[in-house]
Formats: structure tokens, C-alpha cells, sequence
């Protein structure tokens, strides 16, 4: 009986420890990814959302590759 309570007693103070420790942790604020957030373009065929630097223009139109631009 001695050995169980010692051994209650080593699990409930490494939880206490894990809860203060988390609770003393300073917060860090969320990440801001404003800099990498562009609009994206779909293609004209396929529908796919793609950056528009990687778009291809092909008859006033955007495609995601020469694929879908040669699909019929």
C-alpha cells in the first residue's frame, strides 16, 4: 500500500508541474502570414487555384498548365 501511494503521489506532483509550467509559459501571438497570403486565380478549364505568377495567359484567359490549354 505505501509503494501505491508513493506512486499516486510522484504521478499527481509530475501533473501539477506540467500545469504550472504550461500556465507560466508565455504566450506567443499568432503568426501574421499577411506577407504570403496572395489572391488566387482559377483556371479556365480545370478549375484549379493556382498563384497568379504561375498562371498561364492564353486567349485573355487563365490556365493552370499548356495541358489545360490544349484540352478540348
Amino acid at each position: 500500500m505505501g509503494v501505491l501511494r508513493i506512486l499516486l503521489l510522484l504521478v499527481m506532483g509530475y501533473l501539477a508541474y506540467r500545469l504550472v509550467r504550461r500556465l507560466l509559459r508565455p504566450v506567443q501571438p499568432p503568426s501574421s502570414r499577411t506577407d504570403d497570403t496572395t489572391p488566387l486565380v482559377r483556371c479556365t478549364r480545370c478549375a484549379t487555384l493556382i498563384p497568379p505568377q504561375q498562371a498561364i495567359t492564353f486567349n485573355n484567359q487563365l490556365y493552370c498548365s499548356e495541358a489545360c490549354i490544349n484540352q478540348k
